[in-house]
């Protein structure tokens, strides 16, 4: 689905631009946040991509049993 694929690359936008933040930070405790944050979206756009995996690999139940 184009959707969840937008999704994936929506989220993996979001953790370039947490690890752009990571290299600006002024502190550790924010470059550490931005990092986590960068690892979660990243782990969610993996995550979307599985589930479409999974969906595409599942059986299509057409209606067509016993024809």
């Amino acid at each position: 689905e184009l959707r969840t694929m937008t999704n994936a690359s929506e989220y993996r936008q979001y953790a370039r631009e947490c690890m752009e933040s990571a290299a600006k930070a002024s502190t550790e405790v924010e470059r550490r946040t931005f990092l986590d944050m960068a690892r979660t979206w990243e782990n969610a756009a993996l995550a979307i991509e599985e589930q479409e995996r999974t969906a595409m690999a599942a059986p299509l139940d057409v209606g067509l049993a016993g024809a």
